[in-house]
């Protein structure tokens, strides 16, 4: 009796049972290359290499947890110290509070050298005017200011000032007039025997006239009123 010939469909589904058995193997052998690679490297490396860093507890330090880094890892002691607070011998720590002392005193002395400080009579100069034909000799108080004096309006009222030999001053008008007939501020220089005389014209409008001096970053300021004289304080036992 003659055995039946083997059809399409069975050859096609003899190939694909091969097929899959190759996959099968294939992927059996790769499966042991992988186990046997993991082998290798978790004894060539640290025990610990194959563990995802911990997230860092919320009740630990920042400053412990940087100084544990410091002792794992010689190359970070300088990162941890500076997170502790703690800076190395070589760069040594400024508190706080002293750090603020620094920086309001650069602040203040930068204050004093853009004149924005009370004038001060320390090397506030000795002064002349000329009032009506009479001289008044004019020392400034505590504060820079020299004494209030009324002129009439319109008045030129020369200023003498005296200074050191050459030295150069700065003056400005604050509330008006000229100086010299034609500035509100202007720099001159004393001459050999260190006075300086400049001429304040005041304005026609009656008020208070100021001359600020500049010299060596030291203010001191000239008053001059136009119109009827102020009155003077009266004290109860005068009544």
């Amino acid at each position: 009796m003659k055995k039946p010939k083997p059809t399409r469909s069975n050859s096609s589904i003899r190939r694909a049972s091969l097929l899959t058995g190759e996959i099968v193997a294939l992927s059996t052998v790769a499966l042991a290359l992988i186990i046997a690679l993991y082998g290798i490297l978790r004894h060539a490396l640290p025990s610990d290499a194959f563990l995802l860093p911990s997230a860092p507890s919320s009740n630990t330090p920042l400053v412990s947890r940087s100084i544990n880094l410091a002792d794992s890892d010689p190359m970070s002691k300088d990162v941890a110290a500076a997170v502790a607070g703690r800076l190395p011998s070589s760069r040594p720590s400024i508190p706080l509070a002293s750090a603020q002392n620094q920086i309001k005193q650069v602040q203040h002395a930068t204050i004093l050298r853009q004149g924005n400080s009370m004038p001060q009579s320390v090397d506030a100069p000795e002064a002349i005017v000329a009032i009506d034909g009479v001289s008044h000799e004019l020392s400034p108080n505590e504060i820079g200011s020299y004494p209030r004096y009324t002129v009439t309006a319109g008045a030129t009222v020369p200023i003498t000032l005296e200074l050191s030999p050459h030295e150069l001053v700065d003056l400005q008008t604050l509330d008006g007039g000229t100086l010299n007939t034609k500035y509100s501020q202007l720099s001159t220089a004393a001459n050999e025997r260190g006075n300086a005389t400049i001429d304040f014209t005041v304005a026609k409008v009656p008020g208070s006239y100021r001359v600020l001096v500049m010299r060596s970053g030291t203010r001191s300021i000239f008053d001059f009123w136009v119109g009827p004289p102020l009155p003077t304080r009266v004290s109860i036992s005068d009544q």
